[in-house]
């Protein structure tokens, strides 16, 4: 699961955007906006009742480990299974600084935060997806970028 910052529909400044391509002032300026594109997207909504051993069925999910269940005998068990999804988001810079992609490789990711994979009970409690990291930071980021090419065109 990713997603991709591509700049499109400027090929009348192409030319001129290969002159700033590989500029330290455009690479930063993409990094920083896939960081905010991740710290935006890497937000767990709140915890629920099914995050709480103390839930009406003895069964919870505790975040960083995985399911909980309580035993007759009064102990708790549980199975390792977490891959730490918020831990799992990354950011590559590419095409010299025009493009730039985040990811998670957590396996269970694109259950949790992708619109169109996502799962309803994680809908329901909230969890962002990629789309709706582009929908909400997009417009600021496209704004961030033009801003950037701008200054380094001279504009």
């Amino acid at each position: 699961m990713s997603i991709q910052i591509d700049l499109r529909g400027l090929e009348p400044l192409l030319k001129k955007l290969d002159s700033i391509k590989g500029n330290d002032a455009l690479k930063g300026v993409m990094t920083a906006a896939a960081s905010d594109l991740k710290s935006w997207v890497a937000v767990y909504p709140a915890a629920g009742e099914g995050n709480s051993p103390s839930n009406a069925g003895g069964r919870w999910y505790e975040r960083g480990y995985g399911p909980r269940w309580k035993r007759k005998d009064g102990s708790v068990g549980g199975k390792r299974t977490s891959q730490t999804l918020g831990r799992r988001w990354t950011i590559e810079v590419m095409d010299q600084g025009m493009a730039a992609r985040i990811g998670n490789n957590a396996t269970y990711g694109p259950f949790v935060q992708d619109a169109e994979r996502q799962n309803r009970a994680h809908k329901a409690h909230g969890w962002r997806t990629v789309q709706d990291a582009i929908k909400v930071k997009g417009p600021e980021i496209i704004e961030k970028m033009r801003a950037a090419i701008d200054r380094l065109l001279g504009g």
